[in-house]
């Protein structure tokens, strides 16, 4: 009889040790969660994993293969930056839509 109930406060405790108490148990892992830096540029600004989409275009990459999707896009860079630039890569540039480059 003893051992049965030691048995079950264990059981209980254990689900309740790995059970998440509060939200910033989880939050807390996504602040530590790294950025990604691509080598593929876009007006100018290094594409990272926390930056990659913006207002008519999106980036992907899979093992070293890069996809810029550009769905109504209005980009704009000056003189010294190009427009698109990848470095080490294979880009597929995709144009769906109205894109101004």
């Amino acid at each position: 009889m003893k051992t049965k109930l030691l048995a079950t406060i264990v059981a209980v405790t254990m689900v309740f040790a790995m059970a998440p108490l509060t939200g910033e148990t989880a939050f807390a892992n996504d602040e530590n969660t790294e950025v990604t830096e691509y080598n593929v540029w876009l007006c100018g600004e290094q594409l990272t994993s926390d930056n990659c989409f913006g207002k008519g275009w999106e980036y992907s990459e899979y093992k070293g293969n890069g996809t810029l999707t550009l769905t109504g896009a209005n980009l704009t860079t000056d003189e010294e930056n190009a427009m698109v630039y990848a470095e080490g890569i294979n880009l597929l540039v995709s144009l769906n839509g109205k894109n101004k480059i």
